[in-house]
């Protein structure tokens, strides 16, 4: 099984060398090593964070760019995609964990996940005790895009709109539940999602 796992970014001198460098080591040092690292600046610049296939386009927006890498990784032949934000950290068995459920067959494979904030947990959400599809219908998006991992099934047929921005998840989501897609939410903490000025999700309290 091939995964591929993408880090699009642009401007990041935006934020503290030190939340680039622990987001870079936590990819690093997963315990399953078996995946490809595709770096984008979506701003059209040559920042990188990993020293792997890299991509310089500009896009309008994140979406777009999304929208681009997605493609090209499974029209390169990859199964699987993982997302990551370069600001935030991941449990260093995030892949292997989600590894046992792409062999199980599973599209959109989240986890709970953690708020960070100067470095300390804040909250935790524990998501995965409830029923993804149900809260996705009452407008309740409980799956963690900093950590998601979708199959190439699912993304035949959906796609990011950037008009959506900032529900683009939450209608993304929706608009593939009808798709007999399988769901899943992992009960381990796999993510450490940073809050700070530059968090759209949680300025508009989407997390």
């Amino acid at each position: 099984m091939k995964i591929a796992l993408i880090c699009y970014h642009k401007n990041t001198g935006q934020y503290p060398k030190e939340w680039i460098d622990a987001f870079r080591e936590s990819i690093h040092n997963q315990s399953h090593k078996d995946f490809d690292i595709f770096d984008m600046d979506y701003g059209g610049g040559k920042e990188r964070i990993f020293q792997s296939a890299f991509h310089s386009k500009e896009f309008l927006t994140f979406a777009h760019a999304m929208n681009y890498l997605i493609d090209f990784c499974f029209e390169s032949g990859y199964d699987y995609v993982l997302n990551t934000n370069c600001d935030d950290l991941y449990n260093l068995n995030r892949i292997e964990k989600q590894y046992t459920y792409m062999q199980l067959g599973y599209d959109v494979i989240s986890s709970n996940f953690s708020l960070i904030s100067d470095d300390k947990i804040v909250h935790t959400h524990y998501f995965d005790k409830l029923d993804v599809k149900a809260e996705l219908y009452k407008n309740h998006n409980i799956i963690c895009h900093p950590v998601v991992a979708i199959s190439k099934k699912f993304w035949e047929n959906n796609r990011y709109i950037p008009e959506e921005i900032p529900f683009e998840d939450l209608k993304l989501w929706q608009r593939s539940l009808k798709s007999g897609h399988k769901f899943i939410i992992l009960p381990e903490t796999l993510c450490y999602h940073r809050l700070h000025n530059n968090s759209v999700g949680h300025k508009k309290g989407e997390i």
